[in-house]
């Protein structure tokens, strides 16, 4: 499951996506697309796959857009299972890799 929510922000509801056939972000991709009008960034693929050719376990994705914000404090609020980066302006700011189930 993958859920991003940016609270209160303009954004044009254009994400970019690519699932990898492993769990490190690595080798050939699967173009997932830009996904238009999407509210939030919410997927819960089961036990299923994100795309074809990708297996129904250990495999990554990677999600990204641009969002223009102006300058103040906002809430960034990620789940995710096994592990999530999210980066600002080219920084790390979110790195939990885990096999637990459900980070926050």
């Amino acid at each position: 499951e993958l859920r991003f929510e940016i609270d209160d922000l303009l954004r044009d509801n254009r994400w970019y996506g690519m699932a990898f056939s492993n769990p490190d972000l690595t080798g050939d991709t699967r173009l997932l697309g830009y996904k238009p009008q999407i509210p939030e960034l919410d997927f819960n693929w089961g036990w299923g796959s994100p795309a074809n050719n990708i297996p129904n376990d250990y495999f990554s994705t990677i999600f990204q857009r641009e969002i223009k914000v102006d300058e103040g404090i906002y809430n960034l609020r990620v789940w995710a299972n096994d592990g999530v980066q999210v980066y600002v302006d080219g920084k790390l700011y979110i790195d939990e890799w885990d096999n637990n189930q459900g980070l926050k």
